[in-house]
């Protein structure tokens, strides 16, 4: 397992970093508030490709349809979610959670004013917003993905029809 260390002001571009350099199967191991803002040690197994590499090795023949061939494609059929999906929602939901939890025992001792107790609330309404428009936005791109593999079909199913027609004739 490849672990690595980020430093963020917030959880949500620490979690967008993680996303961007370790991709969506990185998991979290720990998490603390540091002067700057948060700190997080993730790890991703190191057998899966980062998604820069992820994105810098596909190319248009990736998701290439050939009317006398098969489609290749390198996303997901299903719509459901996957088990990364749900490990990570529940590791969110865990870490918002646990920072609730804590920021109300700060705020019962007093070593946490009401302002940042707000704020605090705030930001954990946002991040599970932004959670929900995230699988929302997955949902949606599954679907298009979907529809797109049904048009692909049709028109290979077209193309053989076509070239049946043409070894017929000739």
């Amino acid at each position: 397992m490849k672990l690595k260390r980020f430093v963020a002001k917030d959880m949500r571009s620490a979690l967008a970093l993680i996303k961007e350099e370790l991709g969506p199967d990185a998991v979290i191991m720990s998490n603390k508030r540091i002067e700057n803002g948060v700190e997080i040690v993730a790890g991703v197994e190191n057998s899966a490709p980062s998604v820069k590499d992820q994105v810098a090795s596909r190319s248009i023949k990736d998701d290439e349809l050939t009317l006398g061939g098969s489609r290749k494609a390198s996303a997901p059929k299903s719509s459901a979610p996957s088990k990364q999906e749900a490990f990570a929602k529940s590791l969110l939901e865990i870490l918002e959670r646990q920072k609730q939890e804590q920021a109300k025992q700060q705020l019962e001792s007093g070593t946490l004013g009401q302002d940042k107790y707000d704020a605090l609330q705030r930001e954990i309404i946002e991040t599970e917003q932004e959670l929900q428009r995230l699988q929302q936005e997955s949902l949606n791109t599954n679907a298009a993905l979907e529809k797109m593999d049904a048009v692909g079909k049709t028109l290979e199913n077209a193309g053989n029809r076509k070239k049946e027609s043409y070894s017929v004739r000739g």
